[in-house]
């Protein structure tokens, strides 16, 4: 298992987001909230069996000085592929900091090669692409870190209920009326979500009663 560079003090001062990582069952750490929303993704992706935040922190010579950087993450996928990421601002007003992110990317990119590892850069666009969908992995997030795991009886009762069809949250909840509490229906089927057992609309509708949700094809 990798470890995450520790953040310096002067990257605290510029910027520090924290968020609790249920696929790692750890605290987790950035530096940037385009790093966090990335994480975002990683967290809630059922084909991503691990991650690292700030995996590793290269370094080449460029010019006549030696420059370092430190990887976005590292992230592991269930056929055993590994790939490291860097997160890339759309658009970097500082033109010496955007250059110094051209320098990063460029020194990330020869270890990998060096190395014989993957990388990749993932731009701001993908990763905000859909606000609502984004806002929508935060709270299933949350939900899913209720508890270290669903509620074997809820999950398995109301995962046989919606093998029939495609349900709405509202109509479940109506279902299971006196038998199973709202807020514990919900936590189950962000259990599902996030273990990628259903499908959902979480694109299109904010979780809530219109969301809706079926077992994949």
């Amino acid at each position: 298992m990798k470890t995450p560079i520790p953040i310096t003090k002067a990257e605290k001062v510029r910027g520090y987001w924290e968020g609790f990582s249920p696929k790692l069952k750890r605290d987790v750490f950035f530096t940037s909230d385009l790093e966090y929303d990335y994480w975002l993704w990683v967290e809630t992706d059922p084909n991503i069996i691990s991650f690292c935040e700030r995996p590793r922190k290269v370094s080449d010579l460029i010019g006549s000085k030696t420059m370092e950087s430190v990887m976005s993450m590292w992230i592991k996928y269930h056929d055993q592929s590994e790939h490291y990421i860097k997160v890339k601002p759309s658009y970097v007003r500082n033109p010496i900091l955007s250059k110094k992110l051209d320098k990063e990317i460029q020194i990330e990119q020869k270890w990998c090669e060096q190395n014989n590892a993957n990388y990749k850069t993932v731009e701001e666009e993908s990763i905000r692409s859909n606000p609502l969908l984004l806002s929508n992995k935060k709270l299933l997030i949350s939900f899913v870190c209720n508890r270290s795991q669903p509620i074997d009886t809820d999950y398995l009762r109301i995962k046989k209920f919606i093998s029939s069809g495609r349900y709405s949250l509202q109509d479940i909840h109506l279902h299971f009326a006196d038998k199973i509490a709202p807020a514990r229906i919900t936590e189950a089927l962000c259990w599902m979500i996030y273990q990628g057992k259903v499908q959902s609309n979480l694109d299109i509708v904010p979780l809530g009663s219109r969301m809706e949700v079926w077992l994949h094809d």
